[in-house]
């Protein structure tokens, strides 16, 4: 999305920088300045701020500038994350956002017997997952949900995925006390 205007002002910096480049090749080799040059001096020395082609250049420029600041300044698309290319179609890009990939997250770890439920947090570089158990011993459930989760994430095609962080609990301590196991993947 960022792709166009970046594009715009590297052709634009690619262009002024060959343009001088020539020109200072051209005053090297010892031979008179090019037409545009002496034209470009000879009004550039006659001009001043109150004209208004100098009004409208300066205008222009600051409109430029300000479009490229907020375009660094804005966020992007942090809030969704990027799914892989295929070679066969280089030319499409899919995006998802990251509050579906953590509903499809806690779908899959709701769907592992003995789960009743998950919170899943999905950021850039890491999945937060907490289940509560019902049922089963917290070390076996934290194998079969890393599966069912690693399974999810491979399902998704992201460029990157994210890397997973599992903490299970039963469910009677909610409170957080001993039976809770943490991983990170």
């Amino acid at each position: 999305m960022r792709r166009v205007p970046a594009g715009i002002v590297a052709a634009v910096c690619a262009a002024v920088c060959a343009l001088l480049l020539f020109d200072a090749s051209v005053a090297a080799a010892g031979r008179p300045a090019p037409w545009w040059r002496t034209r470009a001096v000879e009004r550039l020395t006659g001009a001043t701020a109150a004209d208004t082609w100098v009004i409208a250049v300066a205008a222009a420029l600051a409109l430029a500038g300000l479009w490229l600041l907020v375009l660094a300044l804005t966020p992007g698309a942090r809030r969704h994350a990027r799914m892989a290319v295929s070679p066969e179609s280089a030319e499409v890009r899919g995006h998802l956002r990251r509050s579906a990939v953590a509903l499809l997250l806690r779908d899959a770890a709701v769907s592992v017997p003995g789960v009743s439920g998950a919170r899943v947090r999905v950021r850039r570089r890491r999945a937060k997952v907490r289940a509560t158990l019902r049922f089963g011993t917290p070390e076996a459930q934290q194998a079969l949900l890393e599966r069912e989760l690693a399974g999810q994430l491979d399902r998704l095609g992201l460029h990157r995925p994210p890397r997973l962080r599992l903490r299970v609990a039963r469910a009677e301590d909610a409170g957080g006390q001993a039976a809770e196991t943490a991983k990170a993947a």
